[in-house]
């Protein structure tokens, strides 16, 4: 899904809803700025958290806010815009692929490095793309559920049988999680 420059106001509104969680739909926007119909970022939206690595990445050469999804090639799009921001074309084996995910460590810039009002002109603006590429979503939940909770058996025992984040009472489910893990 792309936004070029010139998209309609309300396609801007269901972006920044979807990756923010919030829109302020009042007409005094915050900071006394004039919201012309555009949604206002606050300070609490998620999309402009520091240190979230769910941040879009921000190109500002070619004015990209790219919105990327896990398990939707985003180690592939981190790696071509690390090329295009001129790193090395390869990542050195000898690093951990994690590090690539990781905003302090990757060299890439996010959404949440700019201010707020820098942050709201790149995603309201008809200077500006904002990019986002889906997945055909019974393929995706078969290839997270295989990689998650068949692969990697670590994923699924401390985030699927983890009784204090999963409220787990029912013993057949703890029955369950144990014979998966053990």
């Amino acid at each position: 899904i792309l936004a070029p420059a010139g998209m309609a106001h309300t396609q801007t509104r269901d972006l920044l809803e979807g990756a923010s969680g919030t829109v302020d739909d009042d007409d005094d926007a915050t900071d006394n700025q004039e919201s012309n119909g555009l949604p206002v970022l606050k300070a609490t939206d998620i999309i402009i958290r520091p240190g979230r690595s769910g941040n879009p990445i921000v190109i500002e050469e070619y004015k990209l806010v790219f919105f990327f999804i896990p398990k939707v090639a985003c180690t592939e799009w981190k790696l071509l815009f690390r090329r295009m921001l001129g790193f090395s074309p390869d990542w050195d084996p000898e690093i951990s692929i994690q590090l690539l995910h990781n905003p302090s460590y990757n060299g890439l810039t996010y959404l949440s490095n700019y201010t707020k009002e820098a942050a709201q002109e790149m995603l309201t603006s008809e200077d500006w793309t904002r990019a986002v590429f889906v997945r055909e979503p019974k393929e995706r939940i078969l290839s997270a559920f295989l990689d998650k909770m068949v692969v990697n058996s670590w994923y699924f025992k401390h985030f699927c049988c983890n009784e204090k984040q999963m409220g787990m009472s029912d013993p057949k489910a703890r029955d369950y999680c144990n014979s998966r893990t053990n």
